[in-house]
């Protein structure tokens, strides 16, 4: 079934959808909602819907930039963008980032329910090309691995003679795949170890794994990577830090155990395997690592937060920028450490500050909405009942009385 997750910041609209469209009958999955790009972006990336729809207008991450990061982190999500405003601009940058439909507000559930539809059917049709490459990959496989148990030597003899002709200049294709594990390393979760590995396999060709010297020489290169990234944290680690010395113990064990691979691996199972011990590993050692740093990142965050949360240009994307994080990496970290999202932590300052300036000062609500960071003192009025429980002259009047 087709996961779908809707991101709206009005909620009469986003209910209406959401209520609209009887989704499981329609051979739908409604996997989730959020009122903003922030709040939406850790909860898409947990979920990976096959569809995303979002509204372009909302107070601390528009729909495109959350096009954007979606696209970076997950591809083949497929993007339906709804928005009031018929603008060239916003349909020329919404087709640059590569979104399937934009679509212009107000909207019926019969229209959408029919570009979902349009949306839904190069989804099954990828999926379906998807199988058929798979299964003609585990046919071939089967041939090769068939080929390999009825005669095994004359097999081996195959491979060292076309070994023979290999060209290492060929492999193209492998800085790529360094600099795409670099990356994972540096920013990737443990959770998505398995599904890297599995996507990164994919995409190498079929005779990186066919041939003896080929295995080898990918096995190496993933090796030295991986290797590579864990040395820096190397000299991090106290020998008091009992804990840190373990995971690097274990990596350890794990290069020793990928060393062996260079003799036993014949397969693409056999290579990914390893790798995904080998890139949990790693992690784990990041992480033990990193965690002190963290609390630095953290607390440099909140600095800048508490110092610019009356700017309506202040977001995720600005502050994660300021700390040296990618926005994504940045908000499953600030999450994790504070146990709240950054638009939760951002709301909960400005919040603080203006019930400071409604119980210490004369200003109007429109003004005191401006102190803090919000343009439209409708909206603010709105966000400070919703996450106080009384409009804004409400808490006025009881702080007088």
């Amino acid at each position: 079934m087709i996961k779908v997750f809707l991101v709206e910041d009005e909620v009469v609209i986003r209910d209406a959808i959401k209520n609209s469209i009887d989704w499981e009958q329609e051979g739908y999955e409604f996997v989730g909602e959020a009122s903003d790009g922030e709040l939406a972006l850790p909860m898409i990336l947990k979920e990976k819907p096959d569809i995303l729809i979002t509204d372009i207008r909302m107070p601390f991450m528009d729909g495109l930039e959350l096009s954007r990061l979606v696209k970076k982190e997950l591809p083949d999500t497929n993007i339906i963008i709804l928005s009031g405003y018929d603008e060239f601009e916003y349909a020329k940058e919404a087709i640059k980032i590569g979104v399937e439909e934009y679509l212009l507000k107000p909207i019926s559930s019969n229209v959408l329910l029919e570009h979902l539809g349009e949306v839904a059917s190069k989804i099954h049709e990828k999926q379906k090309e998807y199988e058929q490459r798979e299964r003609r990959i585990r046919e071939m496989r089967e041939k090769y691995l068939s080929f390999q148990k009825r005669d095994r030597d004359d097999n081996i003899n195959s491979i060292k003679s076309s070994d023979a002709d290999f060209d290492i200049n060929s492999v193209d294709d492998l800085k790529e795949i360094q600099d795409a594990i670099a990356d994972f390393l540096s920013e990737g979760i443990p959770e998505d170890v398995p599904h890297f590995v599995e996507a990164l396999l994919d995409k190498m060709p079929r005779e990186h794994f066919r041939s003896i010297i080929l295995r080898q020489y990918v096995i190496v290169n993933i090796f030295a990577t991986v290797t590579s990234f864990c040395k820096k944290f190397e000299d991090k680690v106290e020998k008091t830090q009992t804990e840190e010395i373990a995971h690097l113990q274990e990596l350890k064990d794990r290069e020793k155990l990928l060393r062996e691979a260079l003799a036993t691996a014949e397969s693409q199972e056999d290579i990914q395997t390893y790798m995904t011990q080998l890139l949990a590993n790693a992690l784990e050692v990041r992480n033990t690592v990193s965690d002190r740093r963290y609390s630095d990142v953290i607390l440099a965050a909140q600095k800048i937060i508490k110092k610019q949360y009356m700017s309506e240009d202040i977001s995720l994307n600005t502050v994660a920028a300021e700390v040296g994080m990618s926005a994504s990496y940045f908000s499953t970290i600030f999450s994790r450490e504070m146990n709240q999202t950054f638009v939760e932590y951002l709301t909960e300052i400005r919040m603080n500050k203006a019930k400071e300036l409604l119980t210490c000062s004369s200003l109007k609500t429109a003004e005191i909405a401006f102190e803090t960071g919000y343009r439209d003192p409708h909206y603010f009025s709105s966000l400070f009942k919703k996450t106080q429980g009384c409009t804004p002259k409400e808490y006025r009047a009881s702080r007088k009385g």
